[in-house]
């Protein structure tokens, strides 16, 4: 699974592992439901549905915005043109 409208660093380097650290503490254990691109996420028409073999999404863990509070924690950037600036 790949969050739309965000770039993350690479899962290999150190930053990516604090990265995966961070999304583990902003899942915190809730249920996570996703939204795939072309299925009425913010990315619609804007990335295609799938990068490789990563199908893209917009994901919440409970009420929260993974990709937006992974933003907002500094673990990833936006994208703005990936999502028409819903993600910032």
């Amino acid at each position: 699974m790949r969050l739309c409208g965000i770039t993350a660093p690479a899962a290999d380097t150190e930053a990516g592992t604090a990265a995966k650290h961070t999304m583990a503490a902003v899942i915190g254990g809730r249920k996570v439901m996703c939204v795939p691109v072309n299925s009425g996420s913010p990315c619609d028409g804007y990335v295609p549905p799938r990068t490789g073999k990563l199908y893209v999404s917009q994901c919440w863990a409970g009420k929260t915005d993974i990709a937006l509070e992974m933003i907002r924690r500094g673990a990833a950037r936006a994208v703005p043109e990936w999502s028409d600036g819903y993600y910032r």
